[in-house]
């Protein structure tokens, strides 16, 4: 076996190096970009990682191997695209039989040659130790490749669920509208109060929005409702008071929107010293006079990018699919 590079590999794979990148930063294996290269160890870390961590969120049922089932479009039936994998089968000549053919051409070599015995004797040495050494890189070779195969297979089965799961999510989309979720600390100052118009505003604008005095209910585990509701939104509006610097409900509420993948707005509802921990966010300053008009640019940006990535990628899924059949 080999190093390799990043790209090379997702080559090799036939996946994006966008995913082969975060796979390899889930798996603790640190790359610094396509570019870098990766041990054989690190590619069986990564195999191990992509086994554990193949099945994706959102999918109605587990795919097989073989073939999944990717919805077109509302009220369609679902395509079945079926997924064949060759196996190459390597044969290598056993160590016994290569060190029988160097000792063969050696005898016959001495026969017309006339060297002397310690010669030959050399000479078969030095061919048994080659053929020793071209068994062990055929041998290498051959765990390499198998390896790789493996790693196509399983990441062939992540990028199907994938698919699938984002021609859900277009749907749903489309279905639902935009959806925005209102993070706030609740202690009765200004920063609540902006909480309350803020939905107010959203609501005219057309948004179906979640905040959690109007959006729990009795009997909701309020920890699995505000993640159910996070994954179901479109952006997070934070609204910054000084009880948000020190609250940890908040700061975990802004750390599990920004692993789904969901853009936050912070608003800044009184003057006070910016957290650390939201110092890489472009932040709106409603402090003064209050300007909705920037609030809502800022969401309607965020949402329709949002739109416009889920498309593309359904397109291209559901082209490549077309493709195959």
């Amino acid at each position: 076996m080999s190093d390799i590079a990043v790209k090379k590999l997702a080559e090799i794979i036939d996946a994006p190096v966008e995913f082969l990148l975060k796979q390899l930063q889930d798996s603790g294996i640190r790359v610094d970009g396509a570019d870098a290269w990766i041990t054989d160890a690190q590619k069986l870390k990564l195999l191990a990682h992509i086994r554990q961590g193949a099945s994706v969120p959102g999918t109605d049922s587990p795919l097989k191997h073989s073939e999944a089932a990717v919805k077109s479009g509302i009220g369609q039936r679902g395509k079945r695209v079926s997924v064949e994998v060759r196996r190459k089968k390597v044969f290598v000549t056993s160590t016994d039989t290569l060190a029988e053919q160097a000792r063969g051409n050696a005898q016959s070599t001495h026969a017309t040659s006339g060297v002397s015995h310690a010669e030959e004797l050399a000479r078969q040495l030095s061919a048994e130790r080659q053929a020793i050494q071209k068994l062990k890189h055929e041998r290498d070779q051959i765990e390499s490749r198998s390896m790789e195969h493996q790693l196509v297979e399983v990441v062939r089965e992540v990028v199907e669920q994938k698919s699938a799961s984002i021609v859900t999510s277009v749907v749903d989309y489309e279905n639902n509208g935009k959806k925005a979720f209102i993070s706030y600390a609740r202690d009765g100052s200004h920063g609540e109060n902006l909480a309350v118009e803020i939905q107010q505003q959203l609501q005219v604008a057309g948004f179906v929005v979640f905040r959690d005095v109007s959006g729990l209910k009795p009997g909701d585990v309020w920890y699995h409702k505000l993640e159910s509701e996070l994954e179901t939104s479109d952006v997070m509006v934070l609204v910054v008071s000084e009880k948000v610097r020190t609250s940890k409900w908040v700061h975990n509420e802004v750390s599990m929107a920004e692993e789904i993948g969901i853009p936050v707005i912070p608003v800044l509802a009184e003057k006070v010293r910016y957290p650390l921990w939201l110092r890489h966010l472009q932040s709106l300053d409603f402090c003064g006079v209050v300007d909705w008009s920037l609030l809502l640019g800022a969401i309607v940006h965020h949402v329709d990018a949002k739109k416009r990535v889920l498309s593309s990628l359904t397109n291209s899924f559901l082209e490549e699919d077309d493709n195959d059949v």
